[in-house]
């Protein structure tokens, strides 16, 4: 007959409450930074890209009108939209690589106190590298793939508005030669008839 203290909960309850551990805590608030930069990545880059549409939707459509009849903005409107594009492009790149770091650094420290929290389970910690970089890592890499994508996409959609802008600026104000003798451009002066000055074409005697 047993000593011990009899199991008084009743069958098919729950067991009580466990009080987590100074590591279980360290890994929620790991783990919350850690989803809170991956939000803010898509978040930003979301944003990003909507103003970036935007802005370069309405400086292509400002260009084709000067293009076809030159109304609408001036080439100088357009070439400064593209300037502020292209800026709008490098700071995108610049907190996306931030924000990627910062899911590197939170990952790194999730990895290390593994073990305290799963013990030999591995979770976020390689079997093997050669098989983590294909599997484990392989949905990371793609997300981060699709950003950046996103981003050269932008650039280079701005580089070519403003090769577009600068033909058009070269096409539209090239420098007609000028006469010596009048000081004006030889296409803006009127061109005499030969019915207005017939003996000009006939040779004297």
């Amino acid at each position: 007959m047993g000593t011990g203290t009899p199991d008084l909960t009743p069958p098919g309850a729950l067991p009580p409450a466990q009080t987590p551990t100074p590591a279980v805590e360290q890994y929620k608030i790991l783990m919350s930074a850690n989803q809170y930069e991956v939000t803010n990545v898509w978040t930003r880059s979301g944003l990003f890209a909507a103003a970036n549409a935007a802005l370069l939707g309405f400086t292509a459509n400002a260009l084709l009108a000067y293009v076809k009849d030159s109304m609408g903005v001036e080439l100088g409107v357009v070439f400064l939209l593209a300037i502020v594009g292209l800026l709008l492009c490098v700071c995108w790149l610049l907190i996306v690589r931030a924000g990627l770091r910062w899911q590197d650094h939170w990952q790194f420290h999730l990895k290390e106190i593994e073990p305290d929290v799963f013990g030999s389970r591995r979770i976020l910690r390689e079997h093997d590298p050669a098989v983590a970089s294909r599997d484990l890592r392989a949905g990371v890499v793609r997300a981060r793939v699709v950003i950046l994508l996103f981003v050269i996409v932008a650039l280079v959609g701005w580089v070519v508005l403003l090769g577009i802008a600068g033909y058009v600026t070269y096409t539209k104000h090239q420098v007609a030669p000028v006469d010596a003798g009048t000081g004006t451009h030889i296409l803006d002066q009127p061109q005499a008839s030969s019915a207005e000055h017939p003996g000009e074409h006939l040779s004297s005697p």
